[in-house]
């Protein structure tokens, strides 16, 4: 027999035993062998044990934004020498206290620096300034058209609380 006739009798012949199966074969004979797996449940070979995380690494963290890192650094304990023995300070009052030893050698810089801190972390702590004729006049007209727009008719109350 030639080489040729070998190699026809081979292609002809349907039942190959190297032949693959096609992947959409393969899932209906897996379906026909076990029915309950489907979307959503995975055969029990493949399903995680108990005691075990689908995710076991967990979600990653996220990044830090700007404020936080500041935050993180700015409040950080550093340890500070003073009469009293060392003593941990954030890193924030360690340098004010800085600042402040500084503008006292003649730092002008400094001191302009602490002085414009010092005033407007008090003025942010003092009560809110007394309304002008102009602002009194605004608030009062729009309690009265809020105040009909609601059905209501007695504002008199709101002023009482106002002064």
């Amino acid at each position: 027999m030639s080489k040729r006739s070998d190699d026809d009798a081979r292609s002809n012949c349907t039942a190959s035993p190297t032949k693959r199966v096609p992947r959409v074969r393969a899932r209906i004979l897996r379906k026909a062998r076990n029915p309950d797996v489907g979307y959503g449940k995975p055969p029990v070979e493949h399903q995680f044990k108990p005691g075990q995380s689908g995710n076991p690494r967990g979600r990653p963290r996220g990044r830090k934004s700007e404020a936080k890192m500041l935050d993180d650094v700015l409040y950080r304990m550093v340890g500070v020498r003073g009469p009293g023995g060392t003593r941990k300070i954030p890193v924030l009052e360690a340098m004010l206290y800085r600042f402040a030893e500084d503008s006292l050698k003649g730092n002008t810089k400094t001191a302009a620096f602490l002085l414009a801190r010092h005033a407007a972390a008090t003025s942010m702590t003092q009560e809110a300034p007394e309304l002008s004729a102009d602002d009194k006049a605004v608030v009062e007209a729009f309690l009265q058209d809020f105040a009909a727009k609601n059905g209501e008719t007695n504002t008199s109350e709101w002023q009482s609380h106002e002064k």
